[in-house]
């Protein structure tokens, strides 16, 4: 890779393993722009605003860090351009080495040391510049403040004066506004000819809506005072209630008033004539519920008692009146109530007897009738068991006779082994017995076998 310097239209051109140590080992070439893009290079720029002398010691101190950077840029392409592109421990190693040297070249003992000791007498000489122009600055600023306030003097008190007048005329105007428009805000612009012409123009208005608001609010008022009495004011629409006197008013509202006393009087006597008439039919109403609770009360108490025509019947026959039940005295009432339970219970247990009397004898009756009737039902069913029997024992004699007549001798002697089998031995409880029925047992049971298996020889 080529290093090239450009200062003040010459190209500075260092070629690798040139001793760029020495002045000898810097040559010059007749470069244009176009051929340096075309190289492989790194292009340091020094303008040629820069004084030759800061030109020449910037350029005399980078030399030494182009020739360490060409040095090391075999190194860092035969690491990083390797064949096999394997980085092994071996090339991490390598390469943690020579990033530290590229970190050493442009650190504070390298580029960056030189970098900040050429700039640091640059950076001195613009702090003593800036403070000796500071000052100047400062102290014409401060001259400057001083005119610009005699400068603009009489426009800041041109305005206070238009904003005092603003808020005078405001303030003076403010009780008789009723909507605000443009010209409230420019007050301060009217000669005083056209703000007194204003001012009256406003306030005229003003009053006028004054009295139209007076007047609705008194018509309105006087409306819903006479309300009430609507119907009893002739030509209630018709009455401009704003314009009317206050004598003419109240002599309109009297009227109605009397007239409306009037009728509220006669209402009121008629209706107490109503309510007297009502109560009356209410007592006379709430007499007869009570009566009539009373009949219901004292008929339900008359136990065994049906209501008829003529009053109250038990067995068919008339026990008491209506007229009585419903007017007897409590005490009298009482007494007859008494003698009726009374009488009532006494027929109750005559008939409970009488009714049991009769369920009696229908339950004798009645068992000496079940009595007879299991009694046939039993003689029934041993004649119905009889003739099954014999009926039975018919068909298995002549079963028995066919079979007899039907059957070998092998079926006969089979059909005895059953029978031989099925054969039931009698319980035996002593010793002696169980061996006996024991011995008799295996005799029936190997003749059984024997019939078995020489009645297919016959």
């Amino acid at each position: 890779m080529l290093y090239v310097i450009r200062m003040q239209r010459q190209v500075y051109l260092f070629l690798k393993n040139e001793d760029m140590s020495r002045s000898p080992a810097v040559k010059e070439y007749p470069l244009t722009p176009e051929e340096v893009t075309k190289l492989p290079v790194v292009v340091v720029d020094i303008p040629s605003e820069l004084p030759e002398e800061k030109a020449t010691a910037i350029k005399s101190s980078i030399f030494r860090f182009c020739k360490e950077l060409e040095d090391l840029e075999d190194g860092f392409n035969a690491l990083v351009n390797s064949e096999s592109q394997v980085y092994s421990a071996k090339s991490a190693k390598q390469a943690g080495v020579m990033r530290k040297k590229y970190v050493a070249l442009r650190g504070a003992k390298g580029s960056e040391g030189v970098r900040k000791k050429l700039k640091a007498d640059a950076l001195l000489e613009g702090k003593v510049i800036d403070g000796v122009f500071g000052k100047i600055r400062d102290a014409a600023q401060v001259r400057e403040e001083q005119l610009r306030e005699i400068e603009e003097y009489i426009e800041r008190e041109q305005k206070r004066i238009e904003a005092e007048l603003q808020m005078d005329r405001y303030r003076e105007l403010e009780g008789y506004i009723l909507e605000e428009d443009e010209l409230h805000f420019k007050l301060r612009l009217m000669t005083e000819e056209r703000w007194e012409e204003y001012f009256l123009e406003v306030r005229a208005a003003f009053q006028a809506h004054e009295e139209k608001v007076a007047k609705e609010k008194l018509a309105h008022d006087r409306m819903n005072e006479a309300a009430p009495y609507t119907l009893l004011i002739e030509d209630y629409n018709a009455i401009n209630w704003a314009e009317l006197k206050e004598k003419r008013f109240q002599e309109i509202l009297q009227t109605a008033k009397d007239k409306w006393d009037t009728q509220e009087k006669e209402r009121l006597d008629a209706q107490a004539k109503l309510d007297e008439q009502k109560a009356k039919a209410e007592e006379a109403e709430r007499l007869q519920r009570e009566l009539e609770e009373r009949f219901r009360k004292r008929l339900s108490l008359l136990t065994g008692c049906t209501l008829g025509d003529k009053g109250a019947y038990y067995n068919g026959k008339l026990v008491v009146s209506n007229d009585n039940i419903k007017n007897l005295p409590e005490e009298e009432f009482a007494k007859f109530l008494f003698t009726h339970l009374e009488a009532y219970s006494k027929f109750q247990e005559e008939e409970k007897a009488r009714k049991d009397a009769e369920m009696e004898l229908i339950r004798k009756q009645e068992a000496e009738k079940a009595k007879l009737e299991a009694a046939r039902h039993l003689e029934e069913q041993k004649k119905r068991e009889e003739e099954q029997r014999i009926k039975a024992e018919e068909e298995r004699l002549l079963a028995l006779k066919n079979k007899e007549e039907n059957s070998t001798d092998a079926d006969l002697l089979l059909e005895y082994a059953k029978a031989w089998a099925e054969l039931e031995l009698p319980v035996c409880t002593t010793e002696k017995g169980q061996k006996i029925k024991e011995s008799l047992a295996g005799m029936i049971n190997r003749g059984v076998e024997w019939i078995n298996s020489n009645a297919e020889k016959l």
